[in-house]
């Protein structure tokens, strides 16, 4: 089912509040509870967004984040992806068409942990050629909360899941 405006301003309201209940939602939207709880639980069911808590690394004491560009042996690109994915070291993994093959975010304790992923997980990986890791210095901005588009997609511009969207932020599929 198309996202139409309700569901836009819903996810609106969500993305600056997950814990929003559904009687402030449907009060400041001009809609009845019963309507926001039924758009919510559609937009859940359908894959559109999922409400998670997201931590403050530098919080939890990992203060050494880290992008790793790879490159790898291209037969191999899926089955490397899905190792990587599965590390809990790493917070982003994705094929690209860029300079890499592929480029992930990690964030560590310190630097020595990350010596250790990237001398001992990572090297144990087969057909990663090389890596290419940039120490992140400064985080300027760090959001999940995305743009929603004004009109809903079209069998022209619809990317379906989207790439990269196979897994949740928990690892679900």
């Amino acid at each position: 089912m198309p996202v139409d405006n309700l569901d836009r301003s819903i996810l609106q309201l969500l993305h600056r509040n997950g814990r929003l209940p559904y009687s402030e939602i449907a009060r400041e939207l001009g809609s009845n509870e019963a309507t926001v709880r039924k758009r919510v639980d559609r937009l859940l069911r359908d894959g559109v967004f999922e409400i998670i808590g997201v931590s403050n690394p530098y919080r939890l004491g990992l203060g050494t984040h880290v992008l790793i560009g790879l490159d790898v042996d291209l037969r191999m690109l899926d089955a490397i992806a899905e190792q990587l994915a599965a590390m809990e070291e790493l917070s982003y993994v994705a094929c690209e068409s860029g300079e890499y093959d592929i480029v992930v975010v990690g964030v560590f304790e310190s630097d020595a942990e990350l010596y250790r992923f990237l001398s001992q997980k990572l090297a144990a990986i087969e057909g990663i050629r090389k890596t290419y890791t940039s120490h992140l210095l400064r985080l300027m901005r760090r959001t999940f909360n995305y743009r929603i588009p004004a009109s809903p997609p079209t069998p022209e511009n619809d990317a379906g899941e989207g790439p990269g969207w196979s897994r949740g932020p928990n690892g679900s599929k």
